[in-house]
């Protein structure tokens, strides 16, 4: 696993290809406070039993994911015997809306858990795709699936603000 640095450093990897440099401690600091009561602790390489238990969090998350998926198509679509008055008919309709969501979201899930996996087996898991620093142990327990350190998902986030919606 490559040796992760600590984002106190002024000059990143993320400065060293001409965009803006990763934000500093105290930019970190001022976002985490809004979003989270706790204290800030600094981003660190992550150990081989953290990389283990995110490793099992997402096998887990995996088969929960699976399992939606299938128990869907066996299900099917359709509401089947439904059976009552107008109020009856939309509940079951509302129930069958809500069932489809999951299941999407289960399928959509799916492939970010298996590059989550990817990034571990390569020794990449824990490095943000943009700026190459840590993450943080705290947000990948609670999104392990995700990529982007969270100053990155901050900006990609205020871009997406910004771009107009395109029908």
């Amino acid at each position: 696993m490559p040796k992760l640095t600590s984002s106190k450093s002024t000059s990143t990897s993320k400065s060293r290809r001409g965009t803006s440099p990763a934000p500093t401690q105290s930019q970190h600091s001022s976002r985490s406070r809004l979003a989270t009561p706790a204290r800030w602790v600094e981003p660190r390489e992550l150990t081989r039993n953290e990389i283990c238990d995110l490793k099992d969090q997402l096998l887990r998350l995996r088969d929960e994911h699976l399992n939606h998926v299938s128990g869907f198509r066996s299900e099917g679509l359709s509401p089947g015997g439904l059976r009552g008055d107008e109020g009856d008919l939309a509940s079951g309709e509302i129930d069958l809306n809500l069932q489809i969501r999951i299941k999407e979201r289960a399928t959509q899930m799916l492939p970010k858990i298996d590059r989550a996996l990817s990034r571990i087996e390569e020794g990449r898991f824990g490095l943000c795709e943009v700026c190459e620093e840590p993450i943080g142990l705290e947000r990948l327990r609670a999104r392990p699936v995700t990529s982007l350190c969270l100053a990155c998902k901050e900006e990609q986030e205020q871009r997406e603000r910004l771009e107009p919606v395109h029908a």
